[in-house]
């Protein structure tokens, strides 16, 4: 869920600014709402799968550590804004690049390999396993495995450099959609 969250929103935010095209060139307001839209209504979604979710394993009588659950709305935060990060860069990049859009799908599809979802990382070689690390998306999904697969808390370590990643990543993205949306009208 996590993943389908991240690879929805930043999928959908790469075109949006293109599809309301009609609206960024006829008036004027903040075209980051556009972004934030779209990727606050994966996290809803993504918010609303949770719940289903957890009904299922109080239903089913699996064990679900509260104190973990704790945990849950740090590293979901940390996800919606390196999310939003990325979203920003890719919706003004899209703008300029029309592909953009059909260049993400492909590159999502490609990244879905490149974190360990379906496989567990101890399972890869060393060498492949440094590789896969420097994905930010490795150490999201791995913090929710090990909240709720695992059973193990996260560092406080790892969620602090987890956060100064995504906020950085935050930064970043509106500094490239601000510089870049100065056109955005001329462009469409």
């Amino acid at each position: 869920m996590p993943w389908n969250m991240f690879s929805s929103a930043i999928i959908q935010a790469s075109g949006c600014i293109f599809a309301q095209a009609d609206m960024v060139k006829k008036i004027y307001f903040p075209r980051e709402v556009l972004v934030i839209s779209v990727t606050a209504s994966q996290l809803v979604n993504f918010l609303i799968s949770y719940l289903i979710a957890f009904v299922v394993i109080i239903v089913t009588g699996a064990g679900v550590n509260l104190k973990l659950l704790l945990y849950l709305p740090i590293i979901i935060t940390i996800q919606y804004i390196m999310t939003l990060g990325i979203s920003l860069i890719l919706a003004a990049v899209d703008v300029y690049f029309r592909d953009m859009e059909y260049i993400t799908g492909v590159v999502t599809m490609i990244w879905i390999w490149l974190t360990p979802i379906m496989y567990a990382l101890e399972n890869v070689p060393s060498n492949l396993a440094a590789i896969l690390s420097l994905n930010p998306m490795t150490h999201v999904i791995r913090t929710y495995q090990n909240i709720l697969y695992y059973k193990v808390a996260p560092t406080g370590k790892s969620l602090f450099i987890l956060a100064i990643f995504s906020v950085v990543l935050l930064v970043i993205g509106e500094c490239v959609f601000i510089h870049l949306e100065k056109h955005f009208a001329e462009e469409l």
